[in-house]
């Protein structure tokens, strides 16, 4: 599902929040599970991230595919829904 995204940060905290993102979609796990103590004892993610951040980022995330997805909608043509 990610293979989509390119991850082409090189800043320790962009590759958190990456992992973590990567942790959450893939396995279905609920965004406060990033700041569970036992998943940051054994997670190779050495910078902590708040919930918060994280739902930012998503929210941040569906504006940019609403816009992609807007941009191709008029490319083809078709209606914005």
């Amino acid at each position: 599902m990610l293979s989509h995204f390119s991850h082409t940060t090189r800043s320790e905290y962009g590759n958190a929040v990456y992992g973590y993102l990567g942790m959450i979609i893939l396995k279905n796990l609920p965004i406060h599970h990033v700041t569970d103590p036992q998943v940051r004892r054994f997670s190779k993610i050495e910078v902590n991230i708040g919930h918060v951040t994280i739902v930012k980022v998503i929210f941040a995330l569906v504006e940019l595919v609403e816009r992609r997805i807007a941009t191709k909608l008029q490319q083809t043509g078709s209606s914005v829904i």
